[in-house]
């Protein structure tokens, strides 16, 4: 908040930001299964590694993104699968205005037909 107070916390308990998650992804070559664990979003940490290869690098101009994409992208999936409006996206998501400008971005250079196939396809 411009005031210095902490952003408010969405009502499932859980802190709301837009950077990486704090855990991170598990260490890779650590035990069976880690790939399996869930991700901050409800994924596995495997699926959203298949997912990641999709996305195109950061562009080169302007302020250094510090998104979670991960979070982008199962809000996206999320929007798609409720029909919800944009500017009602759960509070878990990042903000509206952020998920809204990556949908046009990957809508237009093919990314997210990519991911919707993908999700498809891990899907079941």
């Amino acid at each position: 908040m411009a005031d210095g107070s902490p952003r408010p916390t969405p009502t499932d308990g859980s802190p709301q930001t837009n950077g990486p998650p704090a855990n991170g992804p598990p260490a890779s070559g650590g035990g069976v299964g880690r790939d399996e664990e869930p991700g901050p979003w409800g994924r596995s940490w495997g699926w959203w590694r298949e997912i990641a290869g999709l996305i195109p690098p950061p562009q080169r101009r302007g302020r250094r993104a510090d998104t979670d994409l991960a979070a982008v992208v199962a809000a996206i999936l999320y929007k798609q699968s409720s029909d919800c409006p944009w500017r009602r996206l759960p509070q878990r998501f990042p903000p509206w205005q952020t998920v809204y400008s990556y949908h046009r971005r990957w809508l237009k250079d093919g990314t997210l037909r990519r991911i919707r196939d993908k999700a498809r396809e891990t899907d079941g």
